[in-house]
């Protein structure tokens, strides 16, 4: 009786997983602040459930890189302290995007990172696998320095 009941409530409602999962995809993990050579991630959900409406992933970037400061950010919006929002619009399944350095010319400031990790909203999405992605910003002065010694 209870299993022809859930059936019943899925036929109904359309389906018992609505809940999409979405991921993540690492496109492009160098980027250089020489020439602003950009890095990449992709944002994927499944196609479970109602693509004609967008979807919000909540993320957490970290890394010794700093937004604004050391690489623009379009497509991630603040939310506060390190925690974003990326939205996939409606009837896509996916979204890249494109962090560009910033040529900042400090000196040996060194090669940074930026760390974006997918944040588990389970009334909305839930997480694939990675759940992390890892990007490297090289220094200009650094490749600078290395090629010198390769001359």
């Amino acid at each position: 009786m209870k299993a022809a009941l859930l059936l019943l409530l899925m036929a109904v409602s359309g389906s018992a997983s609505a809940i999409q999962e979405v991921n993540l995809r690492l496109d492009d993990g160098d980027a250089a602040e020489a020439g602003q050579d950009p890095a990449s991630f992709t944002v994927t959900r499944t196609t479970n459930g109602n693509l004609s409406q967008g979807i919000t992933v909540h993320v957490a970037v970290d890394g010794s890189a700093l937004i604004g400061t050391d690489y623009d950010r379009p497509g991630v919006n603040w939310i506060g302290d390190n925690l974003y929002w990326i939205g996939i619009p409606a009837n896509q399944t996916s979204i890249t995007i494109t962090l560009t350095p910033v040529l900042d010319m400090l000196e040996d400031e060194g090669d940074e990172t930026i760390i974006v990790t997918l944040l588990d909203k389970a009334a909305e999405y839930t997480v694939g696998e990675p759940t992390v992605v890892s990007m490297t910003i090289l220094d200009f002065q650094q490749i600078i320095f290395r090629d010198s010694f390769e001359e």
